[in-house]
């Protein structure tokens, strides 16, 4: 064999072997690590994170989880510093920039913090979730006049992104626009349906519709044609007594406003919402969705008992909702402020 060719060829060959045993064992390590994360051991997932990033010290998947990984171990310089080195990148993705918002929230560092949700909605315009937190940052900040502004272009950029309707129905509901604290408290149940917070926003949709026997209970601040085609229905509807206040109530109204919706202002003002409210008319499943909606909040006993009595719509319904992806579609966004 000629030595001169063998030599390079074989140089070259081990140079790729030893190249892949590299990534190979980067991975591995990489893999060890994040097991340790998820026990609880961050010590040892230090160990093997670590030994990974010293082969493969660009991997950006190995960085953020090194920022990670520093801030449960509550070294926030060291996340922040890794953190602000791979946000540098032109690879650096939504989840690095969430990662060091992280470590700067931890610390209070809300100036930067703010600096970082302009940096990085900048190079993602259209992530909901950027929007959110950037929403929470300024709330803790005590400025919920701006921390709303997030939340609302985060609605509008990425409709199916829930947590930006439940911080919005949280801050309408406190600040008294009722209309739009149950618009977008009911839209947060139907994208996230099966949480605590679920059951939170049934029972703030609750507490507003008790009200509902009080002239003008639905108010929307200064009221888009949207918002005063809604509250123009609800002000023409026979209002319900207080003390006759049930699911079954709340039902026959609410299925009065749809069928007044789509003879009006469907083709105007196209919401998910009302859609979806419309297409369970037809099932015949509102009723069952409005037990499912208000039934425990307003009144366990009754709701429990109703359930027992109706099981076939019970059962209906959570294959009607078991079946489908509630997805808010681009393009529906109607101004609350």
């Amino acid at each position: 064999m000629n030595r001169k060719l063998f030599t390079p060829l074989f140089f070259i060959a081990f140079l790729f072997t030893g190249f892949a045993s590299f990534a190979q064992d980067a991975t591995e390590l990489h893999t060890k690590a994040k097991k340790f994360m998820m026990q609880g051991d961050l010590d040892s997932a230090s160990i093997y994170l670590n030994k990974a990033i010293e082969l493969t010290p660009q991997d950006l998947l190995m960085l953020e989880d090194q920022v990670y990984l520093e801030y449960l171990r509550r070294d926030f310089a060291k996340s922040i510093r890794i953190g602000k080195s791979l946000v540098a990148r032109p690879d650096a993705g939504i989840k690095t920039f969430q990662l060091l918002g992280l470590a700067y929230q931890e610390i209070a560092d809300y100036k930067e913090a703010r600096k970082l949700y302009d940096q990085a909605l900048i190079k993602f315009p259209a992530s909901g979730v950027l929007y959110n937190e950037y929403g929470t940052i300024l709330s803790l900040m005590g400025k919920p006049a701006e921390a709303i502004k997030q939340w609302e272009k985060g609605i509008e950029a990425e409709p199916g992104y829930g947590n930006n309707y439940y911080a919005a129905a949280k801050y309408y509901a406190e600040n008294k626009n009722t209309l739009w604290a149950i618009l977008y408290a009911e839209n947060f149940v139907n994208i996230e349906s099966l949480t605590e917070r679920t059951t939170e926003m049934k029972a703030l949709l609750t507490e507003i519709y008790r009200k509902i026997s009080t002239p003008g209970f639905l108010t929307s601040g200064k009221p888009s044609a949207f918002a005063a085609a809604i509250t123009g229905i609800y002000s023409r509807q026979s209002p319900i007594p207080v003390n006759s206040l049930n699911v079954e109530a709340l039902t026959m109204l609410r299925s009065a406003f749809i069928k007044e919706w789509y003879k009006q202002n469907s083709t105007t003002f196209p919401y998910k919402l009302f859609e979806y409210h419309d297409q369970l008319v037809k099932e015949g499943l509102f009723e069952a969705y409005n037990q499912w909606l208000f039934g425990n909040a307003l009144n366990t006993a009754a709701y429990a008992s109703w359930s027992e009595v109706n099981k076939s719509k019970v059962e209906a319904f959570k294959k009607f909702q078991g079946g489908r992806i509630f997805k808010v579609p681009q393009g529906q966004y109607y101004q609350a402020r």
